[in-house]
């Protein structure tokens, strides 16, 4: 008998009836099923049937079924609560209470095989653990302290971890509160802590490269290319003649790549020109990876493992090794580089009319920078004489530019034609001096270069998702779902505290947030309404089943075009280069002499691998930005850190029981102003409207009021930052009373 059927074949017709089965807790007839999760016969009948196979399912009467008793064996990961019990979530979205006891064997993120009991633990059925399938950590991530007897203990970064004990901490010389990695030699027991020794001692870690290197660690990236990868990356050989064979000469098309002022991997090259009778033709090029990774190669199966290139401040692990990265598959100028086109005909009214996709050798004409391009379509190139000009340097790529600058305005007018959601953030950028350390930490402003490039890239990666959805062949889709409902309620009850009161139905169109968008963006507070509302929404994930892009208001959408730095972009070249190879279609162009591809070398085949590695590129993607995240927000705290005492303008973004959340305004750097600094008042939580109310003064605290603030106190471990009223804000004008006064 199967005891493990949460890991077998999981898809989500299955999960559909596992969830409609437990919330029935009876058995349910086909009919039945089958109008409640509107799904075709065939399609149900060809799932039934492999649960059946798998022992996920049991038939007691003729097309009727129910969940087997090897059902109360579930497997699934678990995360630690605050409480100190645990949820473990199963394939199928199940969710099952590990109690406080259980949970001093496991760790958050540990695979647990579970029996589930008869009790109710948190509102959910409790589980007995059977067994640990998989430990989530091996290295740990903390500070060492050392007790007054003399035993030494690491406390993890990772607050959901418990401490451990470093039998042998004399031998490595550790010193109380040196960032250290420990690996484990002991997992937990019943009232028996883990065990670890020490591998690296980073000392008091105080720098930027410390920092990272520990982010690194304790999010589990993997950093170090093995020597069987560096040997294939560096066997690979540059273009030849040959390949012009079997592709599309685009060498003598002046393509530019746009980038950043740092960037080193350049994924996309594009060139536009207007057509004689209105619109224009675009070329999208993108780096043709698929042509020096084979599927199941070991520089594959590394960038499967990776899923995607982290960009740290002023560090990146790349997903593929430098040798292709940097060099033999970034679309650097002046030199021969294989490359998947997307070449699109689009109408002046911004529809792409057209699109076909070919194999292609190309020669990029320029190496262009947001600043300068921005600049350029700006008219403010002349400013700065400290570098040429475009026009003065690149005479024969001022009208394509114009040209690219027409589309993308066209582009967009689609784009808010259609709904799409448009986010107007604004992000910060580090400073280092030559030691290290942080000098300025300064905002980061889109430009219309910027957005230029993403439109364009938007329209390519349609016409991708569109031409595999056409073909019906297994690919990734980036889908990104509505908000559901319960997120939808919070989301209206937030607005409704700031006096806003959004006409959102139960099943909101894209169109619907983005006129509450438009509506709210002169507010003072407008950029924090827009913060309550990108919370709201689902996240993007990959997936095997086109479900459409909500955010941009897409129906199918997938993304394409960096296959350099992102592990499903690689996977969809790959559908793509082989449908070009082995199929015909208005959408697709095969060069003569170029040969037909075995589909089990470039395609995933089996539905259930597909799926996981969809899974697992998604995983690897918030892995990402976790580990980016932990470093920047030591960042700043590093950086107010050298400014203790200073004084900023800042904005209430948050208001809390206990205290107001501000944002400095210039720094986009956000602290905490604890209730008990605020004036000579009590202070008293209007939960409805929250604000903060003195109880005698009746002076109000709200999200969006301007405040000025003094850097108090910043915590580097527990990246806190604290501040206190620059002075007494009664008397500022811009502050109101309440209109309930207490007598």
């Amino acid at each position: 008998m199967n005891t493990h059927p949460e890991l077998v074949r999981p898809n989500a017709i299955a999960k559909k009836i596992v969830s409609l089965l437990e919330e029935a807790q009876k058995p349910l007839t086909f009919k039945f099923i089958q109008d409640t999760i509107e799904v075709d016969t065939t399609r149900l009948e060809s799932t039934i049937s492999m649960m059946l196979q798998d022992e996920q399912l049991k038939s007691p009467r003729k097309s009727t079924y129910e969940l087997t008793d090897s059902y109360k064996v579930v497997t699934g990961r678990v995360k630690s609560k605050r409480e100190g019990h645990g949820i473990l979530k199963t394939a199928s979205g199940r969710e099952v209470s590990i109690s406080p006891r259980q949970m001093d064997m496991a760790w958050d993120g540990d695979l647990l095989e579970v029996e589930l009991g008869s009790k109710v633990f948190f509102g959910k059925p409790e589980g007995i653990i059977l067994n640990i399938v998989e430990r989530a950590h091996s290295r740990i991530t903390g500070r060492f302290t050392l007790s007054s007897d003399g035993t030494g203990h690491i406390l993890p970064d990772n607050p959901k971890l418990q401490s451990i004990l470093i039998p042998d901490h004399k031998k490595a010389r550790a010193k109380n509160n040196d960032h250290i990695v420990v690996e484990i030699t002991q997992y937990p027991e019943s009232h028996m802590p883990a065990h670890g020794k020490i591998i690296e001692n980073f000392g008091q870690a105080d720098n930027p490269y410390v920092q990272t290197q520990l982010a690194i660690t304790k999010h589990h990236l993997p950093f170090e290319f093995s020597k069987e990868v560096q040997q294939q990356a560096q066997a690979l050989q540059r273009p030849t003649e040959d390949d012009t064979l079997t592709r599309v000469d685009l060498r003598e098309l002046p393509l530019m790549t746009i980038d950043g002022e740092s960037a080193r991997d350049f994924d996309d090259a594009v060139f536009a020109c207007r057509k004689p009778r209105g619109g224009w033709r675009l070329w999208v090029a993108i780096a043709d990876v698929s042509h020096y990774v084979p599927k199941d190669s070991p520089l594959d199966l590394e960038a499967r493992d990776r899923g995607t290139s982290v960009y740290f401040p002023h560090k990146v692990i790349p997903m593929l090794p430098e040798a292709l990265s940097n060099d033999l598959c970034s679309l650097k100028p002046h030199v021969d580089r294989l490359a998947l086109i997307c070449e699109m005909a689009v109408s002046a009214s911004g529809k792409v009319t057209k699109y076909v996709f070919y194999e292609g050798i190309i020669r990029s004409h320029a190496r262009l920078t947001y600043n300068q391009v921005g600049a350029f379509l700006s008219g403010t190139e002349y400013e700065n004489r400290d570098q040429k000009t475009i026009g003065e340097e690149y005479p024969n790529l001022c009208e394509p530019l114009l040209d690219l600058y027409e589309v993308y305005q066209k582009l967009f007018e689609a784009r808010r034609e259609r709904g799409a959601l448009e986010f107007s953030t604004t992000e910060t950028e580090f400073k280092f001096d030559f030691d290290g350390h942080i000098e300025d930490v300064v905002p980061v402003y889109r430009n219309d270069a910027h957005k230029l490039v993403e439109e364009i890239m938007l329209a390519a990666n349609v016409c991708a998702a569109k031409v595999i959805e056409k073909h019906e062949i297994p690919s990734f889709y980036r889908n990104h779902e509505p908000p559901v409902a319960d997120r939808l309620e919070s989301l209206v009850s937030s607005l409704q505290a700031f006096g806003v009161k959004p006409s959102f139905s139960n099943a909101p169109e894209p169109k619907d947030f983005m006129h509450f968008l438009e509506q709210v963006e002169a507010r003072p507070d407008g950029h924090i309404l827009q913060t309550l509302m990108l919370r709201s929404l689902s996240q993007a994930k990959y997936e095997t089943e086109c479900k459409g892009h909500f955010g941009l208001a897409y129906q199918t959408y997938t993304h394409f075009t960096s296959p350099i730095r992102r592990y499903p972009d690689l996977v969809v070249h790959r559908t793509i280069r082989y449908l070009i190879r082995n199929q015909k279609g208005n959408h697709l162009h095969r060069v003569k002499g170029a040969k037909k591809l075995r589909k089990p070398e470039w395609i995933f085949e089996k539905q259930n691998v597909l799926e996981d590695v969809a899974k697992h590129s998604s995983e690897c993607e918030r892995r990402a930005d976790d580990a980016t995240r932990d470093v920047v927000a030591w960042l700043k705290c590093a950086y107010m850190k050298q400014h203790l005492g200073s004084m900023h303008d800042g904005q209430i973004s948050g208001v809390t029981h206990f205290g107001l959340f501000v944002t400095i305004n210039e720094l986009m750097i956000d602290g905490l102003i604890h209730i008990s600094n605020l004036d000579h008042d009590y202070y008293t939580y209007d939960e409805s409207t929250a604000r903060l109310v003195g109880e005698r003064s009746g002076f109000v605290y709200k999200i969006g009021d301007p405040i000025r603030i003094k850097v108090a106190q910043v915590s580097l471990e527990d990246r806190k930052i604290d501040f206190l009223p620059a002075k007494t804000q009664q008397s500022s004008s811009s502050r109101k009373k309440s209109k309930k006064r207490k007598k």
